[in-house]
């Protein structure tokens, strides 16, 4: 699975090397928007890392700060689950070139959490 995200600037720091900056997607599979049950999540930290993470305590209702607790998944090498080449988009939001970062998640991955990849996921 693909999650597009459209960024007011690049989030390379270098060629294959991203900023000191996160960029991560929350998932409801419960059918409640009131919380998240697995979070993809992609880090520029120096060792750049990509995971896929459950949430297996929903502690604070409708929080997004709320923390995920366990770890399903970390993709090696990261550079290998985001689009390497971070492409302009040709729209200027802000007064700068706007770019679309993607990241990826195995199907496989999100099978074995339990996610059919036939039905609809909802993105908070």
């Amino acid at each position: 699975m693909y999650f597009r995200f459209r960024l007011d600037d690049t989030p390379l720091q270098s060629p294959g090397n991203l900023k000191p900056f996160g960029w991560g997607i929350e998932l409801d599979a419960n059918n409640s928007i009131l919380e998240y049950e697995f979070l993809a999540h992609t880090n520029g930290t120096g060792t750049d890392n990509s995971n896929w993470f459950q949430n297996t305590v929903q502690a604070v209702p409708d929080d997004p700060s709320d923390p995920a607790e366990l770890l399903l998944q970390s993709y090696l090498p990261t550079v290998d689950f985001w689009h390497l080449e971070v492409v302009p988009d040709g729209s200027n939001f802000g007064g700068n070139p706007d770019y679309f970062f993607t990241i990826a998640i195995r199907a496989q991955d999100l099978t074995a959490a339990g996610i059919s990849v036939s039905n609809p996921i909802v993105e908070l």
